[in-house]
């Protein structure tokens, strides 16, 4: 097919300059690549704001085919898939939904007055991914597996030419032509406690109000447990946490969800002297209402030893496996169709 218009070297979404856009119809604007057309939503074209009910992908777009075999592929040059845009959400959701089954989602927040990050690593070093002896090899595995998917790709977009696929067929294409990579990576395992995958985010109090807001979005996570870092020796943080804690509790509430929140006391890793930690506890827990305290409370020592280690990661690993209770992915899923 003839393009209308030319192609830009610009995704206008991300910015990423890319030979991998797609023609979306009917406005034939061609300014989305191949990662970003994940996120139209909205289904409408982010230039003109018309309704897209199809993406092209041409097969002319270079980047799409290795360079050895381009020359060999001139004569499909004008051919195109057209795949409905609303196909291509649905299968995003589902494979979020399938990956964010398997991986427990567990987010660190806090006021902007917490040295968050400092406090987040000493935590999340003893729980992430160690690199071994076997990474030079995953690496080469990665390098194959990558120039594989390239001859996967040629192959597949053959196939396309000689079938009629349906919409199910189609649906094994997609990770060939799309990326996907920028919303897995989100929501993917970058820790393993106790033979378990979890994801570990870190948002302060500003950032992580915006995830609670699209909570109700077909896309809207809500983590299976948070991690509050809170100084309880700071009286104007305390205040701020508190304000966070009875947002989060009411917003876990109206999704049919009980909020798992652990407190996460960083005052010890801070300063040399703090107050009682059962002082200021019973003080804090007077002026709250039971249906916004949090579930557990662990001090973060300035250095975690092993047994301090075992119990934070034990007490995660059991407020996840309790959150988890009574989720069905499945109808998550469904319901964002």
């Amino acid at each position: 097919m003839e393009r209308l218009v030319s192609v830009p070297e610009t995704c206008c979404i991300c910015l990423e300059e890319t030979l991998k856009l797609l023609q979306l119809i009917p406005c034939q604007h061609i300014h989305v690549c191949t990662s970003c057309v994940y996120r139209l939503d909205d289904m409408k074209c982010p230039t003109c704001r018309q309704q897209v009910d199809f993406v092209d992908l041409n097969f002319y777009l270079k980047d799409s085919l290795t360079n050895t075999n381009f020359e060999e592929m001139k004569t499909i040059s004008t051919s195109s898939i057209r795949i409905p845009l609303q196909l291509l959400l649905q299968y995003r959701r589902k494979e979020l939904g399938r990956l964010i089954s398997s991986t427990f989602q567990v987010y660190f927040v806090g006021s902007s007055g917490i040295p968050l990050s400092g406090n987040v690593n000493q935590v999340l070093e003893k729980f992430a991914y160690k690199m071994d002896c076997l990474g030079e090899l995953e690496d080469r595995k990665k390098h194959k597996s990558e120039s594989d998917s390239r001859v996967q790709r040629i192959e597949a977009l053959k196939q396309y030419l000689k079938n009629n696929f349906d919409n199910k067929k189609m649906e094994s294409l997609f990770d060939l032509l799309f990326d996907m990579n920028q919303w897995k990576r989100y929501y993917s395992a970058n820790a393993f406690i106790d033979g378990k995958l979890i994801r570990f985010g870190c948002f302060a109090f500003w950032e992580f109000l915006s995830i609670l807001r699209s909570a109700g979005s077909p896309d809207g996570i809500l983590p299976d447990v948070i991690i509050t870092c809170v100084n309880l020796c700071n009286e104007t943080n305390i205040k701020e946490t508190l304000e966070m804690q009875n947002i989060m509790t009411k917003t876990y509430r109206r999704r049919g969800r009980i909020l798992h929140n652990i407190w996460l006391d960083t005052s010890e890793s801070q300063f040399e002297e703090r107050r009682s930690p059962e002082d200021q506890l019973g003080k804090i827990f007077d002026s709250m209402t039971e249906t916004v305290w949090p579930r557990k409370v662990v001090v973060l020592p300035k250095l975690l030893n092993s047994k301090e280690i075992s119990k934070l990661g034990n007490i995660i690993v059991n407020e996840c496996i309790k959150s988890r209770k009574g989720i069905s992915f499945k109808k998550q899923s469904s319901a964002g169709q």
